[in-house]
C-alpha cells in the first residue's frame, strides 16, 4: 500500500500569508483512505483537492491556490 501525495501552494491576497495543503491517498483492495495536511490555512477538501480555503491569520477567503503538479 503506497501513499501518494499531492501539494498546493496557498497565498492570501488580503494579508499576504503563505502556506501549503498536502493531500495523501492510500488504496487498499479498492478502498481509498486519505487525509489533508494544512499549513497556515484551513478549509474543506476532497481527495481530489481543496473545495474552500481560508487564511488562518486573517480568516479571509480570497486565496490564490496553485496546484504544484499543474505548475511543474
Amino acid at each position: 500500500m503506497a501513499r501518494t501525495w499531492r501539494y498546493w501552494d496557498l497565498f492570501c491576497r488580503n494579508c499576504r500569508n503563505t502556506g501549503t495543503l498536502g493531500i495523501w491517498v492510500e488504496s487498499d483492495d479498492g478502498d481509498d483512505r486519505w487525509d489533508g495536511d494544512w499549513k497556515n490555512f484551513y478549509g474543506v477538501v476532497t481527495k481530489e483537492g481543496p473545495v474552500s480555503v481560508q487564511c488562518s491569520t486573517c480568516t479571509d477567503d480570497n486565496i490564490a491556490v496553485t496546484d504544484r503538479a499543474a505548475s511543474a
